[in-house]
This record gives structure tokens, sequence and C-alpha cells, in this order.
């Protein structure tokens, strides 16, 4: 959890608990299972990861964090794409004047799935930060699951049955096209204003306009954002040029805002380390976002 977060495409991340089960080959090398306090927990007899594993519900005054920040004023600035929430006539970064308030972006349940199912999650704590998304309305909620075909079951009442909070987006990692076909579809019957993509980690070629999931026949968008990257950590594997260039051009063909985080270990499929791959696909630094009132 972090006020400030390192993850490109967000701001702070939230988790309203800690633990998970693996799903999909996305989770095999699940840097949440092995964090400092999974480590720490494990090391005490207690496991949060699998089915029958423990989830933890995090403080209380971690829960009253975002009434924290959505007090807090952010800024962008238009001209270099900093934020922060501190304020001042120029911005702190290129001293540039063309700054502009925005909400902050929430990465909710980072070491989480906000859309598992497990007795220890329940419908008290769901209703608890329903309530939260609905109160805090300077920040925007990123929602992100490999379980979108729980969503509507679990959430879609606590926010008044047919309709989302113009705040809160909802997405789905597809890590390749068996997971894309099946988890797409899924996400585009949730009703958010933004429907996105995590193809993090990237371990496969994905094609999105063969199956049509960017739009309908009517041209109406399905998707509204894509975030493409690679994995990190030791056991990190390569992920092929070619399928994130050919995410970044169908993106491109269809209008949606496409955004690339990282290379992970290996850039073009030699291991430098996270940090040497760094964000550059073909030198340039891909940050488009979703665009919203």
């Amino acid at each position: 959890m972090a006020d400030n977060s390192a993850i490109s495409w967000c701001d702070t991340t939230m988790n309203f608990w800690i633990g998970c089960t693996k799903v999909s080959p996305a989770c095999t090398n699940c840097y949440a299972a092995v964090d400092t306090f999974a480590r720490r927990e494990r090391s005490h007899g207690r496991e949060l990861w699998g089915p029958n594993a423990d989830r933890h519900r995090t403080s209380a005054a971690l829960w009253k964090k975002p009434y924290q920040w959505n007090k807090t004023e952010f800024v962008e600035c238009l001209d270099c794409g900093c934020r922060s929430s501190k304020l001042d006539k120029y911005c702190w970064e290129c001293e540039s004047e063309n700054i502009i308030p925005v909400r902050q972006r929430v990465f909710v349940s980072s070491l989480s799935d906000i859309c598992e199912i497990h007795p220890q999650i329940t419908d008290d704590m769901r209703r608890e930060i329903a309530k939260i998304v609905v109160d805090c309305k300077n920040l925007d909620f990123l929602f992100l699951t490999k379980r979108p075909e729980n969503f509507n079951l679990l959430w879609l009442e606590l926010f008044g049955g047919w309709k989302l909070p113009d705040n809160l987006w909802v997405g789905t990692t597809v890590e390749n096209q068996k997971y894309a076909e099946e988890r797409i579809p899924r996400l585009v019957n949730i009703p958010a204003k933004v429907r996105f993509l995590s193809c993090e980690p990237l371990l496969g070629h994905i094609g999105f306009n063969a199956t049509q999931f960017l739009h309908d026949a009517f041209e109406q968008r399905f998707i509204h954002w894509v975030i493409a990257g690679g994995e990190s950590g030791p056991k990190a594997r390569p992920m092929d040029p070619q399928h994130v260039r050919s995410l970044r051009a169908q993106c491109k063909e269809a209008g949606i805002p496409f955004h690339f985080k990282q290379w992970g270990e290996y850039l073009y499929g030699v291991k430098v380390g996270k940090k040497n791959a760094g964000r550059l696909l073909d030198g340039v630094e891909h940050n488009e976002f979703p665009k919203t009132s």
C-alpha cells in the first residue's frame, strides 16, 4: 500500500485485504505471494495464498486512507504529465504553469483480487468498500481482477443494481489469447464507465480485432484502455516484442488509449533487469489514459 505508487498507470494503491488464490499463468510468479508481508506471515505459520488459506483484513487506519486522499487537491501537468499533490503555481518537475486539477487514480487490490469469493471476505466488507467508492468522488478507483465473472454478482447490487459510479473503473488481466477470449466477454457485461485490460505479464499474442473485442457492430466501445507490460522478478518470463507491438497497433487502429508499463526483466529478449529495460517501446514512452470528465 502506498500514497505514491511507482506503478506508471496509477497514483496510489489500496488493499482492503491481502491474500489470493492463483488462477492462471499470469499468477505463476505473483509478486504479492512473495511480498514482505506474505513472507513474514508465512514464517509465523500463517499462509495467505491458496483456497484454504487466510485472507488478512488490513488495518482500520488504512481503510480510512481514501477519505484522506479525497480531501487532498491533486494536479497534473499538461506538458510533462507529472501528477502530484504538491500544489504550486508551477509544475515541480518541469516548471510549467500548465497544470490542471485531476482525480487521483487508486489501484485497488494490488495484493489480492477484488472479485475473489472467499469466506473471510464478507458482504459487510464489500459494503464498506462500496461506500468508500461512492463517498470519495475525488478519486478514481481502479478495480483490476482475474475473475470478472464474479463482479456483477458481488458488487453490482451494492452500487444500486444497474449502474456503477463514474469514478469506478473495472479491468481484467489478459495474458494471452485464451484468457482474452475467456475474460473480455465477461468484462464487457460490467456496466462501468471505464473498462480496461491489463496485458501484463504479456505471455502470448493477443488478437482483439479478429474477435471484435474492441468495438461492437454499432461501433460502441467495449474496451476503453489497454495496459501492457512484461514480467519482473527473479523467475520472470520474457515478453515477445512482436506481441506488444501488435497490441499497440491494434489499439491505434481502434482508437483505444495504449499504456506501456514496462519491459520487465527482458529488453527485446535479452535479460538486462527491470531498471535497465525501462519503459520505452521502439524509443517511445506510451502513457495514454482514457479520457474522463
